[in-house]
């Protein structure tokens, strides 16, 4: 397979792909992180590049630096044979022809399997010696945490257990590949959280954090271990897909014998012998039947008169596929321009050759709206008979791998002109800058008005970036968080001192709503009434928890992630908390959709 159509429509991918010439020396690509932020690829020569964002230094260039415009070389992975790429939430890892293994991204959790403790962002690719040799059958990443299957069905973890997901029967995170289980499963996956593993007889056990019912059963249900005291239901061991006796599944009832199983980041899918699809977790957005409940406890039948042979789905992604027996895809999640279905089986592809495998892939890469694949694209395959020798200082013209292509300005002027009433002032002249590149004007600026500052600028300081990066993984995190938004029965979990430094106007506005509370409290004799500093639940009517949740995330410096449902209420929001780059992120997704 030497293209897919699918690159077309991701745009971070387009310009490598413009050249034929360029196209056909490429034998692995890579495209991950948030709107396909990531990109790796290797030549057929051995060369392996990147370009990017380059969050917690994914790209493995032994640089912090962010957004890389133009692909620069991988000097330790060149000349190494890499035949795949896998990622997770925070880490990458790559392995080669000769069965070794390299880790790079952030280690705070040991995400990187390296034997290393600590915070910082490990550019460079490491070796993890334990893996060296081992026959991998399969790899399942999850959000801070990996698996991994040999031929002999032995599997290996490491990475984030807090939740129980690595199923050692403890909560300690593992810095280094351990062996876990011996010829119990056939098949993993791994969610945001959770982990799930597929018997040969059928049998699907689940382990890890069970708040949203991802495994399969209710959080009331399941003991909880004394040695640890958790907020949420977790298990720290497999156990096998069960029901409690007065609510019973279908599924389970049935005793249908599963032959398939994946995880999406909250919930999990689940393909049967004779064809049907069951999910079970969040449903928020639709990830297991639409319009339904926000959470299944239990398995549910989906597209109930249909009959499927494969089923996808990614631990980071809002969208599930499933594939009929007829080749018809089925889709389900709120992704924008999404279809209910498309018929198109591997006959009717370009490549003859072409698997359901690589189709599913193909199709989770062009409708997903964070336009990445579930796994790598391989190309062609590596011949190492055919393998020209080069040294790995080697660099390739720019003009030879990348064209910019940029978008003609005068167009997006003139669709700017459209949306104008739509936020109710001129917005013509604005510059439509991402956050980053904002922060190194500022800091240009900063210092050609000091010519006596002779120290190094804030955009280059490395621990600005780790400062950084732990500012993002405190996000919704119940740990230390200070304040709560609670919208339709949701938590948003925050820090008062991050929004405050953030966003003055906006902080304001919440402790006036606490102050409010305080005070209707006193009105009521409310004896265990809280004070405004104590204060840390905040109810939010006027707004959808997809778009207040979209809206915090992005005060924490994170990308938003816009849809037809948000859209319009993000830029209300954007107008009066005096934030013109959310603005400015709603009026290019006008444009582009």
């Amino acid at each position: 397979m030497d293209y897919l159509t699918t690159f077309d429509n991701i745009s971070s991918v387009r310009p490598l792909m413009a050249s034929e010439s360029r196209r056909q020396s490429i034998r692995l690509l890579s495209v991950f992180g948030n709107n396909g932020a990531e990109v790796i690829f290797a030549t057929i020569d051995d060369k392996v590049y990147g370009f990017g964002h380059n969050r917690y230094g994914l790209l493995g260039l032994s640089t912090n630096e962010r957004d890389i415009s133009r692909p620069q070389l991988n000097r330790t992975l060149s000349g190494r044979q890499v035949v795949n790429i896998y990622w997770s939430y925070d880490s990458c890892f790559g392995r080669t022809s000769t069965g070794q293994w390299y880790g790079w991204g952030y280690n705070v959790y040991g995400s990187l399997g390296i034997g290393k403790t600590g915070t910082e962002c490990v550019t460079t690719p490491v070796l993890i010696a334990e893996l060296s040799g081992l026959d991998v059958v399969a790899v399942a990443c999850g959000g801070k945490h990996t698996l991994l299957m040999t031929s002999d069905r032995l599997v290996y973890g490491w990475g984030d257990n807090n939740f129980g997901q690595l199923g050692d029967k403890t909560f300690n995170n593992c810095f280094a590949p351990k062996l876990l289980f011996n010829r119990q499963f056939v098949s993993i996956s791994c969610g945001l959280n959770h982990s799930i593993g597929l018997t040969d007889c059928g049998q699907l056990y689940t382990w890890g954090i069970n708040e949203k019912g991802q495994l399969g059963c209710h959080p009331d249900c399941e003991p909880q271990p004394v040695v640890i005291d958790h907020k949420y239901s977790v298990r720290n061991q497999p156990k096998p897909l069960v029901t409690v006796a007065d609510g019973c599944s279908e599924l389970v009832a049935s005793k249908q014998v599963v032959v398939k199983a994946v995880c999406g980041p909250d919930y999990t899918l689940i393909l049967t012998a004779s064809g049907s699809v069951y999910g079970f977790g969040y449903n928020t957005w639709g990830l297991i039947r639409n319009a339904m409940k926000s959470v299944y406890y239990l398995p549910i039948c989906l597209a109930d008169n249909n009959r499927f042979c494969d089923i996808a789905a990614s631990f980071l992604g809002r969208l599930s596929i499933g594939v009929t027996l007829d080749g018809v895809y089925y889709f389900w999640g709120r992704e924008p321009n999404v279809p209910e279905y498309e018929s198109l089986s591997s006959s009717s592809s370009s490549d003859p050759q072409m698997s359901t495998e690589v189709m599913i892939d193909e199709m989770y890469a062009r409708y997903s709206r964070t336009n990445k694949a579930l796994k790598t694209f391989i190309l062609k395959e590596l011949d190492t008979k055919t393998l020209i020798t080069t040294t790995t200082t080697d660099v390739l013209n720019d003009d030879d791998v990348y064209d910019s292509g940029d978008e003609n300005q005068s167009t997006i002027t003139t669709a700017l002109r459209d949306v104008n009433s739509l936020i109710g002032k001129p917005i013509i002249d604005r510059p439509l800058v991402s956050s980053r590149e904002a922060t190194v004007v500022v800091n240009q600026v900063i210092k050609s008005s000091d010519n006596n500052n002779k120290s190094q600028s804030i955009s280059d300081n490395s621990f600005v970036s780790i400062f950084m990066d732990n500012i993002f993984s405190s996000f919704n995190s119940s740990v230390d968080s200070d304040v709560v938004f609670i919208i339709d029965g949701q938590h948003i979990h925050c820090h008062q001192t991050v929004l405050r430094l953030r966003n003055k106007m906006f902080w304001q506005k919440c402790r006036s709503v606490a102050v409010e509370v305080v005070n209707n409290n006193s009105n009521n004799n409310n004896n265990n009434m809280k004070t405004v500093e104590t204060i840390d639940e905040i109810h939010i009517t006027t707004y959808s928890y997809d778009t207040f949740y979209e809206f915090v995330r992005y005060l924490y410096g994170f990308e938003p992630e816009i849809n037809d449902s948000n859209c319009k209420s993000l830029i209300k929001l954007g107008k009066v908390y005096d934030e013109d780059l959310l603005i400015d992120r709603c009026i290019e997704y006008l444009i582009k959709n």
